[in-house]
């Protein structure tokens, strides 16, 4: 006791408001073990029960809605917020294939209008573009066939003037050279033999000048022909060849040049198709997305079913009417994706319910369950737990965080009241969760919860004795007694309340 009071002053130094908390709870543990020492408390007579044993039911009640067994969904399919222009009515048998509901359509139908437009536009630019890539494809392959055959006669020009024209011109230039030398050493021999004639006076001295003359001309005709020969090797020659070798790398170049410039320009163009291709089709798929969307606005019915509305049926179960929609309606609006109809496809009903988290551990499949309808009184049906969802609805969740509920289906026994059932009525779910011929029990507030053990005040000789029980389910009410007490003792419905209050060992956690 030193040691609490000791603390209380450390913590009153550093933290009043948390010193003066917990002062009062220690005032009361002080209290209440004042109370207790005596083991006796006076006895209120205006709250006490007698102990019973007896057949005992401990049960979960919930609400709940009475659903078809199986049933079709049908739900909104066009897109952003739709208005109603025919409905059919809730109730109403209909057949397979006739119609449930239309929606408008004339936003969607000017949408098409536009769109058929643009598709055309698309297709135009996209067979220009196809017309331009053939057209330019076999200028490409025109333009590479004229560089490669460029490229050929460049290089058969330099074969031939190396094989053929060159040792041409250089044998005809050698010929020339050794006919002139002969035509020169006749001359000469035609000017010897004149001088003899001449000075043997058988030729005039013009005779003789005229030979002379033309063994000059032979002579000059002969340095022509070996300078000619020097400028062909020397200059010609190799400037032609030069400028051949130039000519085929240029060809080859050129050549070269050709090919990118056309492969660059069929890539381009094929770039370009592509790009026009895809807008067209992206343009067509738009145009089918709408026309699907037109037809999407008359919904019809997959099957021969009575029409239930999605928004008359409690979608969460339970009986949480907070989630209800507004009702399906001519003139109404139903937004993407909102649950339209809901078609039974099987005969008969099961019951959708809500558990809360304080009792989904002891809710189990197959427990029995009790049914009745708010609208059919006095009649009681019979079934089972058939289905309970593992994890927490997420809409209720959503919408209030503190809730928690998990979705049940409840499957109903076989009745001859089973034909009076209506789908989307409401009902209270009685869950048995247990059911005992011969059991113990008490009221659930004579049980008081005393350092961690439950604990019930038995009167003894007109005063209230702690008790230490063993305790098992409760359904809010009652709760059933293992052991401890026996029939017929009596037990305070009102125990002293102090005797449940924090215990010394919870200042050393609080500390």
């Amino acid at each position: 006791m030193l040691k609490i009071f000791k603390k209380l002053k450390q913590i009153w130094q550093k933290r009043p408001v948390l010193a003066t908390a917990l002062s009062f709870i220690f005032f009361i543990v002080f209290w209440g073990a004042i109370s207790l020492s005596g083991e006796k408390t006076a006895v209120d007579a205006s709250s006490l029960y007698t102990v019973k044993t007896g057949p005992l039911r401990i049960s979960a009640t919930e609400s709940g809605t009475v659903q078809p067994k199986e049933k079709i969904v049908l739900k909104n399919e066009v897109e952003g917020q739709t208005t109603i222009v025919f409905i059919v009515d809730e109730g109403t048998q209909v057949k397979k294939g006739d119609l449930l509901m239309e929606l408008d359509s004339s936003a969607l139908t000017d949408k098409k209008v536009d769109q058929e437009i643009m598709v055309l536009s698309a297709e135009a630019t996209f067979i220009d573009a196809r017309e331009n890539f053939s057209v330019i494809q076999s200028q490409a392959d025109s333009d590479v066939d004229q560089a490669e055959l460029d490229y050929e006669f460049a290089k058969q020009d330099l074969v031939k003037y190396v094989e053929g024209e060159y040792p041409n011109q250089l044998k005809q230039t050698e010929s020339s050279i050794t006919l002139t030398e002969e035509e020169l050493s006749e001359a000469m021999a035609t000017v010897e033999w004149s001088r003899k004639l001449y000075k043997d006076q058988f030729i005039s001295a013009s005779e003789l000048e005229k030979d002379e003359l033309s063994y000059k001309k032979k002579a000059l005709d002969l340095e022509l022909a070996k300078r000619d020969l020097e400028l062909l090797i020397d200059y010609t020659h190799k400037r032609q060849l030069a400028q051949l070798r130039s000519d085929v790398k240029q060809a080859e170049m050129s050549m070269d040049r050709t090919r990118r410039k056309a492969d660059a320009s069929v890539v381009q163009a094929k770039a370009d198709l592509k790009a026009k291709e895809a807008e067209y089709a992206r343009q067509k798929a738009k145009l089918e997305k709408i026309e699907a969307l037109l037809e999407k606005t008359k919904i019809y019915s997959p099957v021969s079913a009575q029409v239930i509305y999605a928004t008359s049926v409690n979608q969460g179960g339970g009986g949480h009417r907070f989630r209800r929609q507004e009702p399906l309606k001519l003139g109404g609006s139903v937004t993407e994706r909102q649950e339209l109809f809901h078609l039974p496809t099987e005969e008969g009903f099961i019951i959708n319910t809500s558990i809360p988290e304080d009792s989904i551990d002891k809710v189990k499949v197959g427990l029995p369950v009790l049914i009745t309808i708010d609208a059919l009184p006095g009649t009681v049906y019979s079934g089972s737990v058939d289905w309970v969802s593992p994890v927490v609805d997420a809409q209720t969740s959503y919408m209030n965080a503190d809730l928690k509920i998990y979705e049940a289906h409840i499957s109903l026994d076989e009745s001859e009241d089973l034909g009076l059932l209506r789908a989307d009525m409401e009902c209270n779910v009685e869950i048995v969760l247990a059911q005992y011929d011969k059991a113990t029990y008490v009221p659930i507030q004579a049980v008081l919860n005393v350092e961690g053990q439950p604990t019930v005040y038995v009167v003894d000789d007109d005063e209230l004795e702690p008790r230490i029980v063993g305790t098992g389910l409760d359904n809010g009410i009652i709760i059933k007694i293992n052991d401890g007490l026996e029939t017929g003792e009596i037990v305070s419905m009102a125990p002293p309340l102090e005797a449940g209050a924090v215990p010394e060992k919870i200042y050393e956690q609080l500390l």
